[in-house]
């Protein structure tokens, strides 16, 4: 590419056709580079979107193949994680259970739930007494100006 430019006025017909050629081959040259750099642009724009309302968006949105699966992975990890409660401190309890693939059938088999208070809850034998004293005992107890 020919960064001098010419004067027009000393040019024949056959150079200015060169001329000519040679800055449309420069201007697609360079139209190709702004479509490519576009596209890239666009595909990160677009990434970036799809990241932020994978951090920032509702909830409640529907979730394809590959998202449900990963939310299955997430509330399993959340039924391992048992919330449970000593007076005045509230406790995590987490239950990690081993998981091991068979080399030569491929199966994987994976340590059972321990048995729990209530079927899928994450509250612990702890925490449930403390609730119904909180709900039922407690109430009892309040003075009766108090809302």
């Amino acid at each position: 590419m020919n960064t001098t430019v010419p004067d027009l006025a000393q040019l024949d017909a056959q150079a200015l056709r060169e001329f000519a050629a040679d800055l449309m081959a420069q201007l697609s040259e360079r139209d190709r580079e702004l479509k490519y750099h576009q596209t890239r642009i666009d595909q990160l724009t677009h990434e970036m979107a799809m990241l932020k309302r994978y951090q920032f968006g509702k909830r409640s949105e529907q979730l394809d193949g590959t998202q449900s699966s990963l939310l299955g992975e997430m509330i399993d990890a959340d039924m391992a994680e048992k919330l449970d409660y000593m007076p005045g401190v509230f406790t995590v309890e987490r239950h990690v259970r081993g998981k091991w693939v068979c080399a030569t059938c491929e199966t994987l088999v994976q340590a059972p739930v321990p048995a729990q208070v209530i079927d899928k809850g994450i509250s612990t034998s702890g925490l449930l007494p403390r609730v119904l004293m909180a709900k039922y005992a407690d109430y009892r107890k309040r003075p009766a100006n108090t809302p």
